[in-house]
């Protein structure tokens, strides 16, 4: 038998040991390489033209994170990368013994919750391990978009890019393309992004990496392997103008009266550089928003809603670092409207409207996130009438108020950061202003 002292120097060279194989086991990432071709594929769910030839491929059991995390899925997956100057093409071949039972059940965008097959992959664009964009089609053919920070995942960014589905004997294919204007990536020559590959099998629970994603390490884009082989592709000019009109027909059926009204604007993003993005919404009008739900509030706190813009929603990771920034705040009527005893208040501001919003975010490859959003609402009127007389006035609700985030935030390893957010809430005609800073 080991005495204790015998044991204490067995027991650390145990532990010692341990350390060493899990940091060997993390360190072993895969990699894989794209190939460069001339001509486009089409994008059709089918793998069968020649272009597809040239990418090197075989299929591989990946590792599964659940049910049972590290071991092998018994699925096989292929997956074939080529690309051109113009974007990046991922064909994937999902093998099925049962393609009578692939899920496929149908859903609306970004909706990643149906009885449906997955597959998707990541793109670390600067290879950092912090952030990353996701593209997953489903066996139904619906897309999901998602950009991924350190414990956030937002599906409010949305993407344009195209993908087919189709099943057959063998299995289902997924055909993906993702245009350069799609993502962010740096300027350089060579590159190599953060890559990995993921499969879900809905009715066997199984879902598998190609790039093992261990459930006991902090972190998921940083357990990505890497895609290599990418040279001479240029970040293009990221434009997009999303222009809107509205017609809205009201009818009074005790008068008669119809009321007819246009609305209109434009949204804006523009790439100012391949770390940056300029979002404009120019005379917004958010009448296609979901309204909120009637809350009756009895107590002394305001009732919190979600945001349902997509101007506040969309890119908005860094705005949300210190949890301090309420983007429901712009557009809200706070004001108070005094009355003497022979008045009541005829019209009274639901909201303050929007004139405008702009904001500026992104990070650059040292990983340094630079945010700024700046939001102008108008100010608002209510319409007082003397019960006595009939005699009518306006009084002024809420001034013309100008609402300003500030933050910057320095991404650090293992999935921590150090950052400082400003807030400023500036009021015309003498209302009451608001500063408020976080670090």
């Amino acid at each position: 038998m080991l005495n204790p002292i015998t044991k204490r120097p067995l027991i650390g060279l145990f532990l010692v040991l341990c350390v060493i194989t899990a940091q060997a086991f993390q360190s072993e990432k895969k990699s894989l390489s794209a190939t460069r071709v001339e001509i486009s594929p089409k994008i059709d769910g089918s793998l069968d033209e020649d272009v597809w030839n040239q990418a090197n491929s075989s299929p591989e059991y990946y590792s599964q994170l659940r049910p049972n995390n590290g071991e092998p899925s018994k699925y096989k997956t292929e997956t074939k990368i080529i690309y051109t100057d113009y974007g990046i093409y991922i064909g994937a071949i999902m093998y099925d013994d049962e393609p009578d039972k692939i899920a496929r059940e149908l859903g609306i965008r970004d909706d990643n919750d149906k009885n449906a097959d997955q597959f998707g992959f990541l793109l670390d664009t600067y290879n950092t391990g912090i952030n990353a964009f996701a593209f997953v089609v489903t066996a139904a053919g619906v897309q999901i978009d998602i950009s991924l920070s350190p414990n956030r995942e937002d599906k409010n960014w949305d993407a344009v890019w195209d993908s087919q589905v189709s099943i057959n004997e063998n299995g289902w294919v997924a055909e993906i393309e993702i245009p350069y204007s799609a993502i962010r990536f740096p300027k350089q020559e060579v590159h190599t992004w953060g890559f990995n590959i993921m499969r879900q099998i809905k009715r066997e629970g199984d879902e598998s990496y190609w790039n093992h994603v261990d459930n006991s390490v902090d972190g998921f884009v940083n357990q990505a392997g890497s895609l290599e082989g990418l040279e001479g592709i240029k970040p293009p000019v990221r434009l997009f103008l999303m222009p809107f009109l509205a017609n809205t027909i009201t009818f009074d059926s005790e008068t008669g009266n119809v009321d007819n009204s246009f609305s209109g604007g434009m949204d804006i993003k523009y790439g100012i550089n391949e770390s940056f993005t300029l979002d404009m919404s120019l005379i917004p009008d958010f009448s296609q928003v979901v309204s909120d739900n009637q809350v009756l509030n009895l107590s002394p706190f305001e009732v919190r809603f979600d945001e349902n813009r997509p101007f506040f929603t969309e890119s908005t990771e860094l705005f949300s670092k210190g949890r301090i920034f309420h983007s429901r705040r712009i557009g809200n009527s706070f004001g108070e409207i005094e009355v003497a005893d022979e008045e009541e208040i005829v019209e009274s501001p639901a909201e303050a409207s929007l004139i405008n919003a702009t904001k500026i975010s992104g990070r650059t490859k040292n990983g340094l996130g630079i945010g700024v959003l700046n939001a102008i609402t108008n100010k608002t009127e209510a319409v007082i009438q003397d019960t006595i007389t009939g005699a009518q006035r306006t009084v002024q609700v809420d001034p013309l108020t100008n609402f300003n985030v500030l933050v910057f935030d320095q991404a650090l390893k293992n999935n921590s950061s150090v950052g400082i957010i400003s807030t400023s809430v500036i009021r015309a005609d003498g209302g009451d202003n608001s500063f408020v800073t976080g670090m």
